[in-house]
């Protein structure tokens, strides 16, 4: 099953639908996706690899800073041709 992860104007990231504990995995997904690891995705979301890590355990919606809330928005676009 794909589900979609949502930044809320609160700044939580979750899921569009479906069950709380998928926000881990969905996120690895995508990071996965990307080819990257740990450390290059952190890099880009600018907090560090442990963060990643926390997030990709994570059963819950995850609370992101202004500024990781930017890069997120960025990072999580589909690329257009």
């Amino acid at each position: 099953m794909h589900y979609d992860l949502v930044l809320t104007p609160a700044g939580r990231l979750r899921l569009s639908e479906g069950e709380a504990e998928q926000i881990g995995k969905t996120v690895a997904n995508l990071r996965k996706k990307m080819n990257m690891t740990k450390a290059q995705f952190a890099r880009i979301l600018e907090v560090s690899p442990a963060t990643i890590n926390n997030w990709e355990k994570s059963e819950g919606p995850l609370n992101l800073r202004a500024r990781t809330q930017k890069a997120w928005e960025k990072v999580s676009k589909p690329k257009e041709n």
